[in-house]
């Protein structure tokens, strides 16, 4: 796993890795390391919140598979910084090497919002989950059980099934 960047905008409650005001970016060395990696690895992506870094990761993305097309990646991210405008670059990507890990932790804006830490974040999510799947990405979705979303993962599962139903993973943990 790549950690590109310290840098996030939400404050998870759970998280265990507080974000940084600072930002050293290593893409190179890690486009470096991926031309090293073996056949058919698995490569995450991970942060802080990479999309903060968007024009980079995505470029990374891009140059990467132009030099080893065989390379899979998993991104985590909280989707909160997808335009309509990255569906174009998106779609140049091989969205079957890329599995994008989103966390979602109610159906509630309140409750999820509450869990990140920052206001209106749910509805971003959305919105982000939209283009994600416009653009045609394979899409895992994330819930950590918490006391605080632990009697809303019916209506969460409910709102999944209805609303994502081109998420390919549903994923509940414990701990991230």
């Amino acid at each position: 796993t790549l950690l590109v960047t310290e840098q996030c905008d939400q404050l998870c409650v759970m998280c265990s890795q507080p974000p940084k005001a600072s930002h050293n970016d290593f893409f190179r060395p890690f486009f470096d390391a991926c031309l090293l990696a073996p056949r058919e690895a698995v490569i995450g992506i991970s942060g802080g919140e990479p999309l903060l870094h968007k024009a980079r990761l995505l470029d990374f993305l891009f140059v990467v598979h132009l030099n080893r097309p065989d390379l899979h990646f998993h991104v985590l991210t909280n989707a909160q910084h997808l335009e309509e405008a990255d569906v174009d670059f998106l779609r140049q990507l091989d969205q079957s090497k890329i599995t994008w890990g989103v966390p979602v932790y109610a159906s509630s804006a309140e409750i999820h919002d509450r869990i990140v830490g920052k206001v209106g974040a749910y509805a971003t999510l959305q919105s982000g989950l939209t283009l994600l799947a416009k653009a045609g990405a394979r899409i895992e979705l994330r819930t950590v059980v918490l006391r605080s979303n632990l009697g809303a993962l019916g209506a969460l599962a409910r709102t999944i099934a209805t609303r994502f139903p081109y998420c390919t993973v549903w994923a509940i943990m414990q701990l991230e």
